[in-house]
């Protein structure tokens, strides 16, 4: 075999090599969901809660000065890193990232709100 076929066979094992270990970076968003998050963003003493659940349904309220102003229920899909939350008002899609295990970005209308994970239930 020549050195020109030699490179060659090296060549194609590292590209395939490369491309196999090219795995969804979304997967295990779902799971990673699971728990309580909560961001402060809305204000002094307000602040909106996430709850998602592992069978794929969830609570978010909105919490103002220590009262629950507002609380609904939801259900909710992931699709990479796609999350459609599913409630009496219809679809929300939201674009999800994980920064962190504990920080969570949700993007709802091009507006984005960090998240900080309260416990993983």
């Amino acid at each position: 075999m020549s050195f020109k076929n030699i490179f060659c066979v090296i060549l194609i094992l590292a590209l395939a090599a490369g491309l196999c270990s090219c795995g969804d970076p979304y997967a295990g968003y779902a799971e990673k969901l699971v728990g309580t998050w909560s961001s402060e963003k809305a204000g002094p003493d307000r602040y909106w809660t996430y709850v998602f659940n592992e069978d794929g349904t969830g609570n978010q309220s909105f919490v103002q000065h220590g009262d629950d102003s507002l609380s609904f229920s939801f259900s909710y899909t992931v699709s990479g890193n796609e999350l459609t939350l599913i409630n009496e008002g219809g679809d929300v899609d939201c674009i999800i990232k994980l920064e962190k295990p504990d920080l969570l970005k949700l993007t709802v209308s091009r507006v984005t709100t960090e998240f900080e994970r309260v416990t993983d239930d």
